[in-house]
C-alpha cells in the first residue's frame, strides 16, 4: 500500500519522532491521547511521498509519566501505537 510509519523511541522520555512515508499528496491525522481517553494532541499532514519525520515534545511536566495511545488514520490505513513516557 506504499505506507511506511515508525514511532521511536519507546519508551521514552520526552521526546517521540514520527518517520513516515506515503504517496505524494495522501493527507492523513494523528491523534494522541492520554489512558483515560483524552484528546492530547491532535496533527493533520500532506506527505510528499518522501521519508519525513515529525516531532511531538511530551517532556513537559503536563504530560504525566504513563501509556499514550496514538491513533493514525489514512484514507486507506488506521492503526495504533502504545507508546510509554517514562
Amino acid at each position: 500500500d506504499g505506507i511506511t510509519l515508525q514511532l521511536y523511541p519507546n519508551p521514552t522520555r520526552g521526546t517521540v519522532y514520527l518517520i513516515y512515508q506515503l504517496p505524494s499528496g495522501q493527507t492523513f491525522s494523528l491523534q494522541v491521547f492520554d489512558m483515560t481517553g483524552k484528546l492530547i494532541q491532535k496533527r493533520s499532514f500532506t506527505a510528499s511521498g518522501f521519508m519525513e519525520k515529525q516531532i511531538f515534545d511530551f517532556g513537559s511536566r503536563i504530560y504525566p509519566n504513563g501509556m499514550y495511545l496514538f491513533h493514525f488514520n489514512s484514507d486507506n490505513q488506521q492503526q495504533i501505537f502504545k507508546v510509554i513516557k517514562q
